[in-house]
């Protein structure tokens, strides 16, 4: 696996280690350890960048993304999971929901 982002995305390389998750746990236990303003920081910056990340990443099939786009992809990942935390709860705990199990099957299958 890469260690860093495609270069067009090295403003988001302070982020990296922290949300570039393969698993969905491992993800979840980056945010419930991260203060609501840490993952305000984050998704602010992610979402200034999301069309043209979403616009790149486009460019490949899921299952064949090189290295450094993984990595882009699980930051988008991480995210989709704090973006409820941030713009709905003010607060890194959410609620129980359900996963929604088809996607997080064909995600974990590409990303591992």
């Amino acid at each position: 696996m890469a260690d860093s982002l495609p270069k067009q995305f090295s403003a988001l390389e302070p982020w990296r280690e922290k949300w570039a998750k393969a698993h969905e746990q491992d993800r979840r236990d980056a945010r419930l350890a991260s203060t609501i303003e840490e993952l305000t920081a984050f998704y602010d910056v992610m979402l200034a960048a999301i069309d043209d990340i979403v616009a790149h990443l486009n460019r490949w099939k899921l299952e064949d993304l090189p290295d450094p786009e993984r990595l882009l992809l699980r930051m988008c990942l991480s995210f989709m999971d704090i973006s409820r935390a941030v713009e709905h709860w003010g607060e890194p705990d959410l609620p129980p929901t359900d996963s929604p199990d088809h996607v997080i099957r064909v995600v974990r299958e590409v990303l591992v």
